[in-house]
Parts: C-alpha cells; sequence; structure tokens
C-alpha cells in the first residue's frame, strides 16, 4: 500500500499481485482484492479477467457478486461457470442468486434443488420469498422454528416464537392456518416442561 501512497501504482499492482498468489489464506485473499482495486483505479481493461481468476480460485458469493458487478453487459459470457462451479456450495450460489443476481424465484428453486442445510440463509430467503408466495414458506418457517427448539437454549425461545407468530399471520384465512395451530400446540406440549419458552408463547399471543 505504501508503493500506491508514493505513486507508483504499476509496482503496487504487482506487488498485490504477486501477494494475492502467496497461499490461499486470508492474507492472500485481501491482497487479491486490493489487486483488483487497484486494476479498477488505474487498469480497467485487465479488471475482468483479474476478478474471473479471483472467483475460480476463491469461489464464493461474494467473488461471484464482484464478477457479476463488474462484468456488466458481459455477464452471459460467465454465467454457466459461475453458476456450475458454485452448484457444490449451496449456500454460496443461493445467496448468489439473491443479493446479487436478485432473483428470489431463482434462488428458491436453487435452495429446494441443492438441499441449502444453512438455516440462516434458509430465514433470509424465505423472509424475501413469502412476498411472492406466503404459503409456500411455511414448510421452511416450521423446520427453522423446530430446529430452535430442539435444545433448550432459552436465547431461541423468543426467535421461534417470533416465527411462528409470523407463521400465523400468513397462513390467516387459508387451509393451512389450522395446520399452523396444530403445530403450535405440538410444541407446547413437547416442551410443557420449559415454563420460560411457554411465556414466550404467551407473550406472542400463540394459543
Amino acid at each position: 500500500m505504501a508503493l500506491r501512497e508514493i505513486g507508483d501504482v504499476d509496482a503496487a499492482t504487482d506487488w498485490a499481485k504477486q501477494a494475492s498468489d502467496f497461499d490461499d489464506g486470508h492474507q492472500a485473499r485481501r491482497a487479491a482484492e486490493y489487486w483488483c482495486d487497484l486494476l479498477a483505479a488505474h487498469r480497467p481493461d485487465e479488471l475482468l479477467e483479474a476478478r474471473l481468476q479471483v472467483f475460480r480460485r476463491w469461489p464464493s458469493s461474494t467473488t461471484a457478486g464482484r464478477l457479476y458487478r463488474d462484468a456488466g453487459a458481459a455477464w452471459p459470457d460467465y454465467r454457466d461457470e459461475v453458476m456450475a462451479r458454485l452448484a457444490s456450495h449451496p449456500r454460496d450460489v443461493v445467496l448468489f442468486a439473491q443479493l446479487s443476481l436478485n432473483d428470489i424465484p431463482y434462488a428458491w428453486a436453487l435452495a429446494h434443488e441443492l438441499g441449502l442445510d444453512d438455516d440462516r440463509t434458509w430465514s433470509d430467503l424465505a423472509n424475501a420469498y413469502e412476498m411472492i408466495d406466503p404459503l409456500a414458506v411455511l414448510p421452511v418457517y416450521s423446520g427453522l422454528a423446530e430446529r430452535e427448539l430442539a435444545g433448550p437454549d432459552a436465547r431461541n425461545y423468543r426467535s421461534a416464537a417470533r416465527r411462528l407468530k409470523k407463521m400465523r399471520a400468513l397462513a390467516a384465512g387459508s387451509p393451512e392456518a389450522a395446520a399452523v395451530d396444530e403445530l403450535i400446540a405440538e410444541l407446547r406440549e413437547k416442551h410443557r416442561r420449559r415454563p420460560r419458552l411457554q411465556r414466550e408463547f404467551d407473550r406472542a399471543g400463540l394459543p
């Protein structure tokens, strides 16, 4: 970085590239991003190839997102490779589809097709998808709530109660409403010896 500060951009760029090639650790990743930043500012014609190299080395939702952003109209030339490489990383490909492509239905389809097992990602995706199909997210929210209550961790009780309350609101007036209330009753019975959980359910206005 000192090289850049004294105006030797070419040397700084070469140093960043060499540092990114050193290993696969965190420092190398930071150097790779610094390399791309320098190219974006001083050698924009070389940026896209650098983004592709970085993505191929560290395929993730982040590196894919930066490649997508900088590819612009050329994105279709890279799409198949990016999606194929990310397919073995369900969390990353779902995050990329949701946050970079901004394609919620596609992210939803990928999550099911690839067996996404990251609860945080499922929760965020369902929160976005409920605007499209509120009933479709009910099984996802149900599974999340049940897993939150699987252990005696009181910190999860309020989150599960709020999730179940949301499920009731989404299902209101639909054929699924009764099933949601049945789930809540089952969870109350299953965890009847957890008074704090029962209080959180009461506080959320659950039946």
